[in-house]
């Protein structure tokens, strides 16, 4: 897949430069003309290239060529999660904040006729209870929120 897009860019970008295809390449997000070093994004080529034909066999690169694949990766933030002073989205707190948690519809087109939310009014930091609707593969599906002032009480709320 990833040769088939390559060629079609590559062919794209010849196309625009009136150029031999042989004379380009693609590296870091760019096809680049060897001779004249001209080059464009790929962002720039994809409604054209989608445009082509798609290539039968399209040319592998060699291992030898490989850059990223088969290379050691040193993740920056290994470190910190290792020793715990990585900060997660979740360790973000914000005087007032609230949390929700959601339980969806076992159906993909459900709707929520009815809800009882007595029980969860009743946990300790749960501060309202609604309807949501939520866009799920292309669909509105309909769950129940609740929100509250901790995770706890939100996920608790929604055991509830």
């Amino acid at each position: 897949l990833s040769a088939t897009a390559r060629e079609m860019l590559i062919t794209a970008a010849a196309l625009q430069w009136k150029v031999s295809v042989n004379d380009c390449y693609a590296e870091a997000g760019h096809v680049i003309h060897r001779p004249s070093a001209k080059k464009m994004h790929y962002g720039e080529l994809v409604l054209q290239a989608s445009k082509l034909e798609a290539p039968k066999n399209p040319k592998l690169k060699k291992i030898s060529e490989y850059k990223l694949i088969r290379q050691p990766l040193h993740r920056l933030d290994t470190p910190m999660k290792l020793n715990g002073s990585a900060i997660f989205g979740l360790d973000k707190k914000i005087p007032g904040m609230l949390y929700a948690a959601v339980e969806r519809n076992p159906r993909l087109r459900g709707k929520v006729k009815s809800f009882d939310d007595s029980e969860a009014k009743k946990i300790p930091g749960v501060k309202n209870i609604f309807v949501v609707k939520m866009m799920v593969h292309n669909t509105i599906r309909e769950g129940i929120a609740v929100v509250a002032d901790s995770t706890w009480a939100a996920l608790e709320g929604k055991k509830a």
